[in-house]
């Protein structure tokens, strides 16, 4: 899998190669709400450690907390706003941190459908300068509404986003629980679960239109913190989701819906990894993220306060300036910390840690190759002649590579015992042109972690 863009935020076919790679690798994107910029680097900084992608949504609240808390919302301008500020600086930064970085807004609910309009006005308008949508995907939320009304609108705001190649999430089957001002404490229990007929209603539905959208479908998920055994989640659902649409329309994939699991806060790791092996590529993380980016601040508060209470004057002396300890850059940094580590929890307990190094590697390797010959790695032309070359990668999936070497074996037609670490074997053909066969990534211990085949020729004239 190649991204044309490697790091900041991606858009279209990327996004789509990318949950697409998701789901073959059986691991999910952590989608963490942010409300500041504060918020929005700290899960930046989480992933660019974890050498993973990550996406940083908004909510409706969220943004308006972005432009101000003093700017009036009746109209939804105040989210509309921030929505685009958040955005504008995330596609500022995010390049910085050099991880894919998909760009999402939250729980659309139908109140909050002109919020939604002003979003892809501001689309439009960056996709008719720039060719690509300002944000990478939209999540429109007509779960509690009648399911035929919810897909049909669904597919309308779709169509609006498919000419920008626009990824659209939506939701089917009531998330319990509350969050930022939808409150669902008081659903029947059967409307947490989604039936397998409105999965392949929305699929057929949809899939005409655009490949770019993927389903939220209820699991027994709630919004929130609740204690352990009070939700209860049955993701193997989502199987049986993925069983009725594959035998319904004949297709090839055993998974071909993308699932996204909401309310996941405080669920169980293996809650995760079941979910995540049934076609879940995005986890949507929001209580948690809350509480952590809370409690550093909280401690350093209680850790600090006798340096708190006053301007000046502190325990070293009453003279002694306390500004070093209020200065919010301080403080405010604590809170990124305790957040970050956090999402670092959270990529790796979706099994996406590492996964931006397999992607850099593969990128790297297949662009050298393709775009600039063998002799910017070689050091030398590839000689005129018929074998195997291997390629050896030092690292694993969760460290960054410590060096790439080649090793060029006997020209005479057979194979190079393959060295732990061997990522690339090539095959000279009859033409002297090289064709790739075969691309895997392994770790130290020779454990298989990534493959690709039939990349296809190398050179032109290739047999």
């Amino acid at each position: 899998m190649v991204l044309k863009r490697k790091s900041g935020v991606i858009v279209g076919d990327d996004v789509l190669r990318l949950f697409e790679y998701a789901r073959e690798k059986q691991f999910a994107v952590p989608a963490i709400n942010v409300t500041s910029s504060s918020t929005a680097v700290a899960a930046l900084e989480a992933a660019r450690d974890a050498k993973a992608p990550i996406i940083l949504q908004m909510s409706q609240g969220g943004a308006a907390y972005f432009a101000g808390k003093g700017v009036p919302n009746g109209d939804q301008a105040a989210s509309i706003a921030g929505a685009v500020a958040g955005a504008q600086y995330i596609r500022s930064i995010a390049p910085t941190y050099g991880v894919p970085v998909i760009l999402h807004t939250d729980h659309c609910a139908k109140k909050l459908l002109p919020w939604l309009d002003g979003m892809l006005d501001a689309d439009e308008a960056y996709f008719k300068a720039n060719g690509e949508p300002l944000f990478s995907s939209h999540m429109i939320d007509l779960s509690e509404e009648e399911v035929a009304w919810n897909v049909e609108t669904t597919a309308k705001y779709l169509k609006r986003a498919a000419p920008m190649k626009q990824w659209l999430e939506m939701e089917i089957g009531i998330t319990g629980g509350e969050e930022d001002g939808v409150n669902n404490e008081d659903v029947d229990n059967n409307s947490l679960y989604t039936q397998p007929e409105d999965i392949l209603n929305i699929y057929n539905t949809l899939s005409p239109i655009s490949p770019y959208f993927s389903i939220a479908a209820g699991f027994g998920n709630v919004h929130g913190v609740y204690k352990p055994g009070n939700v209860r989640l049955h993701p193997e659902l989502l199987g049986k989701h993925q069983a009725h649409v594959k035998e319904a329309l004949k297709s090839k994939l055993d998974k071909p819906v993308f699932f996204v699991f909401h309310g996941g806060s405080g669920s169980s790791k293996k809650e995760y990894l079941d979910a995540i092996s049934h076609g879940v590529v995005k986890v949507n993380m929001d209580t948690d993220m809350q509480y952590a980016y809370m409690a550093g601040i909280r401690d350093y508060m209680l850790n600090k306060q006798d340096y708190l209470k006053t301007a000046v004057g502190n325990p070293d002396g009453d003279d002694k300036p306390n500004k070093k300890y209020f200065d919010p850059r301080v403080w405010v940094r604590e809170g990124e910390k305790t957040m970050a580590a956090r999402v670092a929890e959270a990529l790796k307990d979706f099994n996406c840690a590492g996964q931006n190094l397999l992607l850099d590697l593969l990128d790297f390797i297949v662009a050298q190759l393709l775009g600039r010959g063998l002799g910017s790695l070689f050091g030398a032309e590839p000689p005129e002649a018929t074998g195997l070359v291997l390629f050896t990668v030092y690292g694993n999936a969760s460290c960054l590579a410590e060096g790439l070497e080649s090793r060029i074996g006997p020209l005479n037609g057979r194979e190079v015992a393959p060295l732990p670490g061997t990522v690339l074997r090539l095959l000279l053909g009859p033409q002297v042109a090289l064709r790739l066969l075969d691309l895997a990534l392994f770790d130290r211990n020779g454990f298989h972690v990534a493959t690709r085949d039939g990349l296809g020729d190398l050179c032109p004239g290739a047999a």
